[in-house]
């Protein structure tokens, strides 16, 4: 016989915790969930209608420890996520399981108009959750930001049809949507159909100079349309079995003139800019299949079997005028993933209640990229990376355990990964220096968690994992070579390369805290401290042919630690106080170099008060964000940070009972500000040797340029029936 508290033990955790190789998580029933190790830091269907985001920048913009960078005047868009100081593709991030696309890593490529991020694929408006997860798999170092669109569930609230109609505007880029969906069940088959349309200008930022020129602060005018299909079917074949197809597409078409670029050199051979253009599409479609089976009887209880193909390409094209010539580029680069996966669970009802969960995972993505330049003097037309397959292969178990008062939970995974990239077609620059070649690795990957549950108020918990990020495409393959010719002869050759030989970045992460909750408190404070291994990043040194060669390089090692904390009070029927602190250092090391890790985020601090019923709500919440120190910055930039606190309001109300009016008002009292995860790009230029002969310039006269918005504000009116 279980004893009641293993019992009351094994289903709480059972509910909460998740799987490290499906990265999938419990939806609850919640207004809010608080970030812990074991219950992740969620956003659910509601908050994500208040708050109206017309990207992953805006849905994350009140988050204390995920920031997306967007650096003003480029076309990347939403470039990545940055969370407890990784950036980038060092930050995994999901959609209902499936990988979402990388971001750029060689921003050289910017200066030849290929510019892409990875981001940039997401609908808000189709999205029923967006979950944080800290700790390593073989997906990501230490962290992740996962997504799940919406089910037919969440639409229907009554019978077996429901839908909604939902419209606003935001005034931070002129931007109106529009979105409809439907869904409909019986009792074997539900179906859901969501369609959304946005379009909308510029983000705007506190630069104040407009007209043409580098002395332009205003952004450049930007015209953009995005369009979202979202379908999904599921057949329930018998009591235990059920499969579904998921069908999802989005184009963003974005054009933007090039004003700020008006009277400078395009080069020596086309001469001064008049008039420039950019227009940049990206496409992201995707097909799953999947297959559940449950059974309360038997060895196996669950086993969840997904396989999936996706499609995500991005083209550029920009056109710049001169009294002379134009200057044409053309961009595309294109990411074809496919994935099987199957995740099995085993409830183990003996004295020690266990459960037990294992699987294996099969994932490829396809590279491809294309630069031509036709009109260049030279005739450029190149591949800036090789076609490259990179394939990945995992396999996990892990035991639940609850004894007493406490919940272990080891897990172990193996990761075999390869890359091969091709050889046909490609020209890779500097290649007695960086050779084209194949790349396999295995990697084992521990993990375990310790709850000890004291009493609901009073948690503490710990983690240990493992975590890896294999090197990309880009890394191992870029190329792109430079051969300066004077008088008939060669004075100067550069070449920016990738590198053959690098190891998988890997992460020790350790994290300690406590958390509770009862009716009226819940709370959450974790310490973390991540070790690093084989940092890539770009080194330089001077050849007898090249000089500079510029080539990616494993770093020794680097480390991360830091505290969050977050809490929410209700004090009163309906009201309530939330608050929070987010607080990071870093540091690498490579040969005898120690310095500081750029993509460190400055402290934050929030608090909040908060009125919640179902007719009416409204919040206020102030956020203080710490200058960005020098001496936390890796190379010498203009730092135009400043301690800055911010005042954001929300509203809703419920007229009728279908019926909801929302709107939210940011920095409300206008302030000036930048947001170090985009402007951070500026000083990973200056210290890299990735800047080269084509660095951005960041300095005080076009600082404004790369500001945040201003005051800002949305209006959304949505219909559900």
């Amino acid at each position: 016989m279980l004893k009641k508290t293993q019992i009351a033990i094994f289903v709480t955790t059972a509910c909460t915790l998740t799987t490290a190789f499906a990265d999938t998580t419990v939806e609850l029933d919640t207004i809010e969930v608080q970030a812990t190790v074991n219950t992740p830091n969620q956003m659910i269907q509601t908050q994500i209608a208040k708050k109206q985001p017309q990207d992953a920048k805006a849905l994350f913009a009140d988050s204390l420890e995920v920031s997306v960078n967007d650096l003003q005047n480029s076309r990347t868009g939403n470039e990545g996520f940055n969370v407890r100081g990784l950036q980038g593709n060092r930050v995994a991030s999901s959609i209902d399981g499936v990988p979402l696309p990388e971001a750029q890593e060689n921003k050289l490529f910017n200066t030849l108009g290929l510019d892409f991020g990875g981001a940039n694929s997401l609908e808000p408006l189709s999205l029923r959750s967006a979950t944080v997860k800290h700790g390593g798999s073989f997906q990501t170092l230490s962290n992740s930001v996962n997504f799940a669109t919406l089910e037919a569930k969440d639409l229907i609230q009554s019978g077996n049809l429901g839908g909604f109609l939902a419209t606003g505007y935001s005034s931070v880029d002129r931007s109106i949507y529009g979105a409809v969906g439907g869904a409909v069940k019986n009792d074997r088959y539900e179906g859901l159909l969501i369609v959304t349309g946005r379009v909308g200008h510029e983000t705007k930022n506190k630069g104040e100079i407009g007209g043409e020129g580098e002395t332009r602060t205003k952004p450049n005018p930007a015209d953009y349309k995005n369009r979202y299909v979202l379908v999904k079917n599921g057949y329930q074949l018998n009591e235990h079995n059920k499969v579904n197809l998921t069908f999802e597409h989005q184009q963003k078409n974005k054009d933007t003139a090039l004003l700020s670029s008006n009277g400078l050199s395009i080069d020596r051979a086309t001469g001064i800019q008049l008039s420039g253009v950019t227009k940049d599409k990206n496409r992201r479609s995707r097909a799953s299949l999947s297959h559940e089976y449950q059974n309360d009887s038997g060895w196996v209880n669950r086993v969840d079997t997904h396989f999936y193909f996706q499609n995500a390409k991005t083209e550029n094209f920009r056109q710049r005028s001169s009294a002379r010539s134009n200057r044409v580029e053309k961009g595309v680069f294109s990411q074809k993933a496919y994935g099987l996966s199957s995740n099995l669970m085993t409830l183990i009802d003996t004295t020690i209640p266990q459960t037990l969960r294992y699987g294996v995972a099969y994932h490829q993505t396809d590279f491809m990229g294309q630069l031509d330049c036709n009109t260049c003097s030279t005739g450029l037309s190149f591949a800036p990376v090789a076609k490259t397959t990179q394939q990945k292969v995992h396999l996990y178990i892990e035991d639940e355990l609850a004894i007493g008062n406490f919940v272990f939970t080891p897990h172990l995974g193996v990761l075999h990964y390869r890359i091969r990239p091709s050889k046909a077609g490609y020209v890779q620059a500097a290649e007695q220096y960086a050779e084209v070649k194949a790349r396999r690795e295995t990697e084992f990957l521990p993990k375990i968690s310790i709850n000890w549950k004291i009493a609901p108020l009073f948690e503490p918990y710990f983690q240990y994992s493992r975590g890896v990020k294999t090197p990309s495409a880009q890394q191992l393959t870029s190329s792109f070579g430079n051969t300066v010719i004077a008088g008939g002869r060669v004075i100067r050759q550069y070449a920016v390369v990738g590198n053959g030989n690098l190891q998988a970045e890997t992460a020790n992460n350790f994290s300690l805290g406590f958390k509770g909750h009862n009716e009226t408190v819940q709370y959450d404070i974790s310490g973390y401290y991540n070790l690093y291994k084989h940092f890539i990043d770009w080194t330089t040194r001077a050849t007898a042919t090249y000089n500079p060669l510029i080539q990616y390089e494993n770093l020794e090692k680097a480390k991360i630690y830091g505290v969050t904390a977050s809490a929410k009070w209700h004090f009163m029927d309906g009201f309530y106080v939330n608050g929070g602190i987010a607080y990071s250092k870093g540091k690498a090391k490579k040969a005898d170099e120690t310095f500081p890790i750029n993509t460190i985020q400055p402290l934050k601090l929030k608090a909040g008060l908060g009125y919640e019923r179902e007719v009416f709500g409204a919040n206020v919440q102030l956020t203080h964000i710490k200058a960005k120190a020098d001496k936390d910055i890796h190379g010498e930039i203009y730092n135009p940070t400043r301690n800055v606190n911010l005042v954001d309001l929300g509203f809703y109300w419920k007229p009728l009972k279908n019926l909801t009016l929302s709107a939210n008002v940011n920095n409300v009292f206008n302030k000036k500000y930048w947001n170090w995860a985009d402007i951070s790009y500026f000083a990973i230029q200056s210290s890299s040797a990735a800047a080269g002969p084509s660095a951005s310039s960041f300095t005080a006269n076009n600082a404004d340029t790369y500001s945040a918005p201003g005051r800002n504000f949305n209006l959304g009116l949505r219909y559900e029936f």
